[in-house]
């Protein structure tokens, strides 16, 4: 049950002081939730099309060795990112009971550190540049640390939109700094900044996302105080941030070896093939974690519950997010022609490759959720020190290979640990193993349906234009998958459940 324990937590927390106690669960998973799953996924698809439209853009007035230097100072720098938040935005989300206080004294601590990751950000550059071999990293790495500083100022008030469920809030001010942020890259790029473009285009995007989040949290720090009780809260962030730090190396060590044993040439196709899979998945996983997360750590004290809500969340990202990954692996070469040009074919097949990963990830990034909202951040942490380390050495092999022989072993990786990860995740939890094969395996169905659709569109579109072959497969597989759902029973029983769970009402 989240609850606050005084007047002016309640309303940091955005709860009344009359339904900080025993307040019904249902009203976090009613209409609030429902609307809240409509804004963050309309806001997460519109982001992801202006994603798409920008970087179509940016692609022809941006060199792929420029992309690549960009990819090079991110892969280190986002190692910054990850201690960021210290994992106290999760914190803030899954505590039961917060106040003023420990509320302010996080704030700090937040704001305290993107000032140290910044100075440190800028003490590494040129170590980035002699590893790299590339001077002009210098410069790209020390830009990029104004964003650690800005975003440090914003932690705490994201986390709260999320902990209030102010969804639409979320959604508005998640896209329009997007929007912004590539309209500055893109004017830039037409002025003929290069590569500075794409760092314009990362700080603008960083800055007006506080200002935004400033503006929809009415919630003020006040100065650090003692005796707050927040060393719990720390405790439970230290453990996410371990495994966040873990997950980074282990999803970013591609990107590393690639431009330290390859060059930039590659690394900007295997970069672009990379955020072209994964910004999908991100789109669908994202706000739905926001939306989920509140609501499972709201119900883990009724464990029926969690689990057919847990049940329910992955059955419906699985039976959307599955046929669309599958779709995106068929049709990988005419995705980046069209999307990228002629020039960017080279990524194609890692860009196929990444995407049969992506189908995994489907269910693996749902355990976060899990670890999450069971208060198990050190489970979290010891999945994490165990998995990292493989898909490493996996990328090591797979250079030999080239970018698509790394494709390939991040493939395999996901492929060897999706089972023993799902074991490990449901413990401790209500949810058991059997839950997890039971919502996945129909999308999966559907998925292989609409793969095959797909490919046969393809063969019996040879030689036509890229856009052509691409939109006539779209349209198949669009009707294709809305045929079966509405056919089986089962998915469309399960679809309708996910809209039963959240309006459900029970007695207290």
């Amino acid at each position: 049950m989240l609850r606050v324990d005084d007047e002016s937590t309640a309303k940091s927390a955005g709860y009344s002081d009359d339904s900080v106690g025993d307040r019904d669960v249902d009203r976090a998973t009613g209409s609030a939730v429902r609307s809240g799953l409509a804004w963050t996924l309309g806001g997460q698809w519109a982001g992801y099309a202006l994603q798409i439209v920008t970087t179509a853009v940016l692609a022809r007035l941006v060199a792929p060795k420029d992309f690549g230097l960009l990819s090079e100072a991110l892969t280190v720098t986002a190692f910054a990112t990850q201690m960021q938040t210290l994992g106290l935005s999760q914190a803030v989300v899954q505590r039961a009971k917060l106040t003023h206080g420990q509320l302010s004294n996080l704030f700090w601590v937040n704001a305290g550190a993107g000032v140290v990751l910044a100075l440190l950000v800028v003490a590494s550059a040129p170590l980035v540049a002699g590893f790299y071999g590339n001077h002009a990293l210098i410069g790209v790495v020390a830009a990029l640390a104004v964003s650690y500083v800005i975003a440090g100022l914003g932690v705490q008030h994201a986390a709260l939109m999320s902990r209030r469920m102010k969804f639409r809030a979320i959604a508005v001010r998640s896209f329009v700094p997007r929007l912004l942020a590539g309209v500055a890259a893109i004017i830039a790029a037409l002025l003929g900044a290069g590569y500075w473009a794409l760092v314009i285009q990362q700080i603008v995007g960083v800055f007006f996302f506080v200002v935004f989040v400033w503006t929809a949290i009415d919630w003020r720090p006040s100065l650090p105080t003692r005796r707050t009780g927040v060393w719990p809260l720390l405790r439970f962030g230290a453990g996410v941030s371990i495994a966040n730090i873990l997950y980074y190396f282990s999803s970013n060590a591609d990107n590393i070896l690639v431009g330290r044993v390859l060059g930039t040439g590659p690394l900007g196709l295997y970069a672009r093939a990379y955020n072209l899979f994964l910004v999908p998945l991100r789109q669908i996983h994202g706000p739905l974690g926001n939306v989920v997360q509140p609501v499972m750590s709201a119900i883990f004290g009724d464990p029926e519950r969690y689990r057919a809500f847990y049940r329910r969340m992955l059955g419906a990202i699985t039976i959307v997010g599955m046929p669309g990954v599958v779709f995106l692996a068929v049709m990988s070469r005419e995705i980046i022609i069209v999307v990228l040009g002629d020039r960017w074919v080279g990524a194609a097949e890692p860009f196929r490759w990444l995407a049969v990963a992506g189908f995994l990830q489907m269910v693996s990034r749902t355990f976060t959720w899990l670890f999450t909202t069971s208060g198990r951040s050190r489970a979290m942490a010891i999945w994490a020190g165990v998995s990292a380390p493989v898909a490493v050495a996996s990328f090591v092999v797979g250079l030999h290979w080239g970018i698509t022989g790394v494709a390939t072993a991040y493939a395999i990786v996901q492929t060897c640990l999706i089972v023993p990860g799902i074991w490990f995740a449901v413990r401790g939890t209500p949810v058991r193993m059997s839950d997890v094969a039971d919502a996945v395996w129909r999308p999966a169905v559907v998925a292989g349906v609409v793969g095959v659709a797909t490919a046969l569109v393809r063969l019996a579109l040879a030689g036509s234009p890229a856009v052509v072959v691409l939109l006539t497969g779209l349209g198949v597989a669009a009707v294709c998958w809305a045929c079966i759902v509405l056919r089986w029973p089962m998915l469309r029983a399960d679809l309708l459940a996910v809209k039963g769970t959240l309006t459900r009402r029970n007695a207290r």
